[in-house]
C-alpha cells in the first residue's frame, strides 16, 4: 500500500467534505437515540483514527485498533502524532488502551511496528493478533501477538513480535502485510503482504502463533492471479481461504491453508459490478446462512456509478449476481444510501446482511445500512452527522472496517474522522425494535 497516497486520500476527503457538508442538513430525530458513541478519540494517550474496525473477545469486550497516537506523542522521524494503539472497550463501555506503539530509530526501525491499519484477529484463548504495514527491523511492517493480562490490564510485557517483514518491496519473504491475519484449527497464523514474493507483487504466508515456521504458500503478480492482494482473509468453515488481489479488474480467490488448491473464483467487471481503486480498507469476503460468499466492492459497478456494490457467489465460483449497486455520489460527497463501502459485511441472527459505507449519505460521511441476503429491501439505518469546518461531529465520520454485533445486540463499528476532535469515534447503533 503506498502511503502517502493513503494519507492524502484520507486527507482530501476529510477537507473536502469539512468545506462542503456545512450547508448540509439531517434529521437527527430518529437517530440521535440510537446511535450511541462509546468513545471519541484525542489523540494522546489513546490514539487517532481508528482505521481497521472491531473485533469482539471471548470476553465480550471489543478490542481494536488506532492507526496514530498513543502515550508516546509526535515522532519526528514520521511525522506521525504517534504511531498507533491497540484498545479494548469493556462490556460496560470503559475505554482502556493496551499498548502504544513506540517511537522510531533513526534507521527507521523499531521493536513493534507501526500505523496498525487493520482490525485484529482474536484467538479462543483471548490472545490478540495483528499486523502493522510499516515499522519493525526493516521497516516493512511486523506481525504481533497481544496476550492480555490478568483482569485485563494493560502491560507492555503481554506484547510480542512474531516477525518482521523485509523492506522496499523486493523481499521474496514478503513486505508490508496487507491482511488482518487469520488462526486456523490448528493454530496456524496466515496472512498477506501487499509487497515482496517472487514478483514484487505480495504473498500469502503462514506461521505459528509463536512467530515460528514462517513460510510463503504463494506469491502474487503472476499469470494466475495479476495483482497484489487486496483487503482481509476469509477463513471458512469448508476449510478454504478465501480473498481478493488486484484493483480494476480484481479478482477474488481460493486456497487451502497449506497453498495448494489455489484458483481464481471470479474476476470482476470493474463497470458493472466493481473494485478496488481507491486505497483504503477493502471489504473481504463473508459466509451467509445459506453457505454463499457475500461481499462488498468498495467502488466502480452500477453501470458507471463508480461507488461500489454488493455481490453474491457460490464457494465454487458460480452463480455471481450483483445484488445493489450504490448511487452516484455529487459534489458534497453526498447521495442516497451511502457510497464506497468499506466494512466487511456482517451476518445477522436474521439473516440480513449489515454494512457501512465510508462516503454516502446525506452528509457524504457515510451511513449503517441493512438488507435481505437476496438484495431486497435495502435499508440506512443510520447516516453519519455532518462535520463542522474544524472536523468535528457527535456522530464520527467515514466509518471503515469491521463491524461487530456486541453483547448487548448493537452493532458497533469505527469511524476514523469526526468526534469531539476530529480524530473518530468507536460507535454502537442500537437496531430498531422488531423491525
Amino acid at each position: 500500500m503506498n502511503r502517502s497516497r493513503l494519507l492524502q486520500g484520507i486527507g482530501a476527503i476529510i477537507l473536502f467534505s469539512i468545506a462542503s457538508t456545512a450547508l448540509a442538513s439531517e434529521d437527527l430525530t430518529a437517530t440521535r437515540s440510537r446511535l450511541v458513541v462509546v468513545h471519541t478519540f484525542s489523540g494522546t494517550p489513546d490514539g487517532i483514527q481508528p482505521m481497521g474496525g472491531l473485533a469482539k473477545g471471548p470476553d465480550g469486550a471489543l478490542y481494536g485498533a488506532t492507526v496514530y497516537g498513543g502515550q508516546y506523542g509526535y515522532d519526528p522521524l514520521d511525522g506521525a502524532n504517534g504511531n498507533g494503539t491497540l484498545f479494548r472497550i469493556s462490556a460496560n463501555n470503559t475505554y482502556s488502551v493496551l499498548y502504544s506503539f513506540t517511537h522510531l530509530q533513526s534507521d527507521f526501525s523499531n521493536v513493534d511496528g507501526r500505523w496498525p491499519d487493520r482490525a485484529l484477529t482474536i484467538a479462543p484463548d483471548g490472545t490478540l493478533f495483528g499486523v502493522t504495514p510499516y515499522g519493525g527491523s526493516a521497516d516493512g511492517g511486523a506481525a504481533f501477538a497481544y496476550a492480555p493480562a490478568t483482569g485485563f490490564i494493560a502491560e507492555d510485557a503481554n506484547f510480542s513480535a512474531l516477525h518482521y517483514f523485509g523492506n522496499l518491496g523486493n523481499d521474496p519473504l514478503g513486505s508490508s502485510p496487507e491482511a488482518r491475519p487469520v488462526v486456523i484449527a490448528d493454530g496456524t497464523l496466515l496472512g498477506t503482504t501487499k509487497w515482496g514474493g517472487l514478483s514484487g507483487s505480495g504473498t500469502l504466508f503462514r506461521m505459528g502463533t509463536d512467530g515460528t515456521g514462517y513460510a510463503v504458500l504463494q506469491s502474487f503478480g503472476n499469470a494466475a492471479v495479476v495483482g497484489a492482494p487486496n483487503g482481509n482473509l476469509l477463513a471458512a468453515s469448508d476449510g478454504f481461504l478465501y480473498g481478493l488481489a488486484g484493483t480494476i479488474g480484481a479478482q477474488l480467490y481460493r486456497t487451502a491453508p497449506d497453498g495448494t488448491q489455489f484458483s481464481v473464483l471470479h474476476t470482476f467487471d470493474y463497470a458493472t459490478e466493481g473494485g478496488f481503486y481507491y486505497v483504503g480498507v477493502i471489504p473481504a469476503p463473508t459466509v451467509g446462512l445459506d453457505g454463499y460468499l457475500y461481499g462488498a466492492t468498495a467502488d466502480g459497478g452500477g453501470g458507471g456509478n463508480g461507488q461500489g456494490a454488493i455481490y453474491r457467489m457460490a464457494p465454487d465460483g458460480n452463480d455471481f449476481s450483483v445484488l445493489h449497486s450504490f448511487n452516484p455520489i455529487d459534489s458534497h460527497l453526498a447521495n442516497v444510501g451511502g457510497a464506497r463501502p468499506r466494512a466487511s459485511l456482517l451476518v445477522g441472527n436474521d439473516g440480513r446482511m449489515y454494512g457501512a459505507t465510508q462516503l454516502g449519505g446525506p452528509n457524504g460521511t457515510g451511513v449503517l445500512y441493512r438488507m435481505e441476503a437476496d438484495g431486497s429491501a435495502f435499508t440506512v439505518l443510520y447516516s453519519f452527522q455532518a462535520l463542522s469546518r474544524r472536523g468535528a461531529n457527535r456522530s464520527g465520520a467515514y466509518p471503515t472496517g469491521d463491524i461487530v454485533f456486541d453483547n448487548k445486540g448493537r452493532l458497533c463499528g469505527t469511524a476514523y474522522a469526526g468526534g469531539g476532535k476530529g480524530f473518530g469515534t468507536v460507535y454502537c447503533l442500537r437496531l430498531p425494535v422488531g423491525g
